[in-house]
């Protein structure tokens, strides 16, 4: 029988290894992560006729409004719990938490939209690819099969 060892006590290479493994699985997911919106959001803005100066000014959008709404889905979150925590009925929380993601995704697309000249994204093209991003993300969020949230 093997006894396990503390992460302290392993010897540095060891400790050096198992760093690296992480880090490159945090990496490729991270990777993984960012190719999906990329590739979502060319495929998107191709069907919806978006105009973009390459593909690299395309790809800086992407990073652009990933780490915007990094900060919206932190601010998601903890209005989300407000109102799970406020309004008793699910169908108005479930139009609350609607509006409150679409809101936010939106406000992500204009930030990027401005500070990016390179890709011009309309008030339409905004409105839907804001209403297709809120839906995927209440759907993914939205409460468990079992009856609890989060």
């Amino acid at each position: 029988m093997k006894t396990e060892k503390p992460f302290r006590k392993e010897p540095l290479k060891e400790k050096i290894i198992i760093i690296a493994i992480i880090a490159f699985a945090v990496s490729v997911i991270l990777l993984m992560i960012i190719g999906l919106y990329y590739f979502g959001l060319l495929g998107l803005f191709h069907l919806l006729n978006v105009h973009y100066d390459s593909l690299k000014s395309l790809f800086l959008f992407v990073l652009v409004f990933l780490l915007i709404s990094v900060i919206g889905d932190i601010i998601i979150k903890v209005l989300r719990i407000f109102i799970h925590a406020i309004i008793p009925s699910n169908w108005l929380q479930l139009f609350l938490s609607f509006l409150l993601i679409f809101s936010i995704i939106w406000t992500c697309f204009s930030i990027a939209d401005n500070w990016m000249d390179s890709v011009q994204l309309g008030s339409s093209v905004q409105l839907i690819t804001t209403l297709i991003f809120s839906l995927v993300e209440l759907a993914f969020d939205g409460p468990k099969k079992d009856g609890s949230e989060e």
